[in-house]
Parts: structure tokens; sequence; C-alpha cells
């Protein structure tokens, strides 16, 4: 378990306010307490600067997440119990200020490798862990028999009701793109009927656990 981590699938995760990203990033960085059931990041290992640093700048110099930004994040995961204020135990036996990241196990979650966890950071796409929790979670449950179209994702892990929109389609492909080229996910793509209409749709061929090298 230690060098795994636990991404939630559940409805409230996939909330368009909830960061994935920073979320992600804590977890990847988080410890397990004494009883080894929770995971904590000491309280001077994250603020807005590390996350900026550790994310780097884009193509134009600038920072890929502003620290506003960071702020929100960090409020709406603790808004919406993704993380916890707490104090722990430090190395020195003295009490130190830490983010607890709350694990219910009647949850709905998968446990994904934290190497495949620290890839998908390093693509620093929003929604992009989401997508591929969320594609992992069917597969567990589905197979190869779980059918899907872009509007039920950007639904269900964008947020967003309408496909309408160009920029988020595309959006969206790049983030599948990417998903396959690691080889963690494919699919196949073919044309349904329903009521009267052609509706392009996706069925999962494969969801792994691990990139390949």
């Amino acid at each position: 378990m230690n060098e795994k981590r636990a991404i939630p699938v559940e409805d409230k995760f996939m909330n368009r306010k909830i960061s994935d990203i920073l979320y992600g990033y804590l977890q990847s960085i988080s410890y397990l307490d004494k009883s080894g059931k929770t995971r904590f990041v000491y309280k001077d290992h994250y603020s807005p600067s590390i996350i900026q640093e550790y994310f780097g700048i884009d193509e134009n110099g600038r920072y890929k997440f502003q620290r506003l930004a960071i702020t929100r994040a960090m409020r709406v995961l603790i808004e919406f119990g993704y993380v916890r204020e707490i104090t722990v135990e430090g190395l020195k036996g003295n009490y130190v200020k830490a983010y607890e990241l709350p694990f219910n196990v009647d949850s709905i979650f998968q446990i994904i490798p934290l190497e495949t966890l620290k890839y998908l950071l390093d693509a620093s796409n929003s929604n992009v862990i989401k997508i591929y929790v969320y594609l992992l979670n069917k597969y567990n449950c589905f197979g190869d028999k779980f059918e899907f179209t872009n509007k039920h994702l950007l639904n269900k892990c964008f947020g967003v009701k309408s496909n309408t929109n160009s920029l988020t389609n595309k959006s969206l492909a790049n983030r599948l793109d990417f998903l396959k080229k690691l080889g963690l996910i494919d699919w196949c793509e073919y044309v349904k009927v329903y009521n009267g209409k052609k509706i392009k749709t996706k069925r999962l061929k494969f969801v792994n656990k691990y990139i390949s090298k």
C-alpha cells in the first residue's frame, strides 16, 4: 500500500470544483500514519510556491498554476472533506501541523501505483486523473463491455452537461490520447443508432494500472 495511492471515484470528487491535480500531488508526497490506515502531508511540505515550483512554467514563461488558484483549490478540498487540518507526532516526538487525507473504505475509490500517479501529474492537465480512475473503475466493474461517449465523460469527469464546445471536446480528446500513449487505456469506436440518431460511441478494450515503457 505504501507505493500505491487511493483516488476517489465518487460523484463528489468528480465535481468540477475539485482539483484532481492538487489532490493527486498531495497523495504523491503523503506519508502513512502510525496506524497504517490514513495518509497525511506535513504542513510545511505544502505551499502555493512549492506547487508552482513542482509543476514549473509553461511555454510563455509563466507558472502553470497561479498562487490564487492553488489556494482556492486547497480550500475546496478542505471544504469537501478530502483534506483535513490536524496535528501529528513529528520525527523528534514533537507535535507538528499536518494535512490529513481522510480515507473511507466504504466510498468508491481506485488504488493506483504511485509511479502511474506521478506520470499523470507530469502532464499537468486537469481532469486527466479523474478520467483515468473513472475508466479504471468502470473497467473493473464491466471489463471490455463498458461503452461511453464524449458527452458522458464530459459530464462525469469535467462536470460539463453539453458537448457542443469544441475547445472542451479537444481537451477531452487530448487527455484520452495522452492516457492511450502511456498504454493505460485503449478503446474501439463505432456508431450506434439511438432514437433514429447516430451516436459516436467508444467501448473500452482495456485499462492498465501501469504505464507501458
